[in-house]
């Protein structure tokens, strides 16, 4: 597989992401970043490590992030995975902190398990730590449930404390804000998925999301 083409139904934000993909910045095509990594796998236990180099996509070189990122996975049993992942990036500026030097921080673990053939659950826990505010956190669990082949049913809970800058200002600044996801994954025909996500947060009109996958 090469590769995803992504056509949503409207324009994708930061809003339209789980707040532990999207405060690790880990998700949207435009935060990728870019650089050198080492993969390592061995029995029941892989692991990479990611040299950044800097987002590219970005114009200038003051607002690339440099630094390191990486995750660990342990296979503890067949129906079971655990997990650690690390990120510290530096960049000379910021669009939210406009104060010089900027250090990003995300440290969390993850846990799959299939209690069930048909069911998997997936959790996720991260501090979140920046330059010019509290330490803060994001986290989901999600529960997907495969009825008949090729069709997901899934519910995610998601909270997020982004941490609380000097104005204090902001949803989930300082204190936790939570969210709701209820999603329809379909993978109709071979390299086709539609998704459908009925997303409600707290302080936050509700939101339905349509999205069509081609992978090639």
């Amino acid at each position: 597989r090469l590769g995803r083409i992504h056509l949503p139904f409207g324009i994708r934000t930061p809003e339209h992401t789980l707040w532990a993909r999207s405060e690790t910045a880990t998700d949207r095509e435009s935060d990728q970043q870019h650089g050198v990594s080492a993969v390592y796998t061995s029995g029941r236990m892989r692991a990479e490590v990611l040299a950044v180099l800097g987002n590219f996509q970005r114009p200038g070189d003051a607002w690339r992030e440099r630094g390191y990122t990486g995750q660990f996975e342990l296979l503890v049993e067949p129906k079971l995975a655990i997990g650690a992942s690390s990120l510290l990036l530096v960049a000379r500026r910021d669009p939210e902190v406009d104060e010089g030097t900027v250090l990003r921080q995300a440290h969390g673990a993850t846990l799959r398990l299939s209690p069930a053939k048909p069911v998997v659950v997936l959790a996720e826990a991260d501090v979140l730590a920046k330059s010019g505010s509290s330490l803060g956190y994001a986290g989901l669990a999600t529960l997907d449930v495969e009825p008949v082949q090729g069709l997901h049913l899934a519910t995610t809970g998601e909270l997020i404390d982004r941490g609380k800058p000097p104005s204090g200002a902001g949803l989930g600044r300082g204190k936790p804000h939570f969210g709701a996801w209820f999603t329809l994954d379909w993978f109709f025909a071979p390299q086709l998925e539609l998704r459908v996500d009925v997303v409600l947060r707290q302080r936050r009109a509700e939101m339905l999301l349509t999205q069509l996958h081609l992978s090639l």
